[in-house]
C-alpha cells in the first residue's frame, strides 16, 4: 500500500521572522492518521524553524517533502 497525503505549513523564518508556506507531501507504505499529521504540524505555527529542521522533525514515520519560496528563491526538502 501506498498513501500519499498533502497539506500545507506555516512557519516563521529564524532569520528574517517573516512567515514562509510550505506545501507539505507526506508518503508513507501504512495509512497515517490526518489527526496525527495535523497534531505534529501544530507547534510550527508558533515557533521559528528552517525548512530543512520542519521536514526532519516531521520525518518520523514517513518520507516528507517540503516545497516552498524563501526570498523569491523555491526550495524543495525530502526527509528521510
Amino acid at each position: 500500500m501506498q498513501c500519499k497525503y498533502e497539506t500545507r505549513i506555516s512557519a516563521a523564518c529564524p532569520t528574517d521572522g517573516l512567515p514562509d508556506v510550505y506545501d507539505a507531501i507526506f508518503e508513507s507504505g501504512e495509512m497515517v492518521r490526518v489527526e496525527d499529521i495535523l497534531a505534529a504540524v501544530k507547534p510550527f505555527l508558533e515557533r521559528k524553524a528552517f525548512q530543512e529542521e520542519i521536514a526532519q522533525e516531521l520525518a518520523l514515520k514517513c518520507r516528507v517533502t517540503l516545497i516552498g519560496a524563501h526570498s523569491g528563491v523555491k526550495t524543495s526538502v525530502q526527509a528521510p
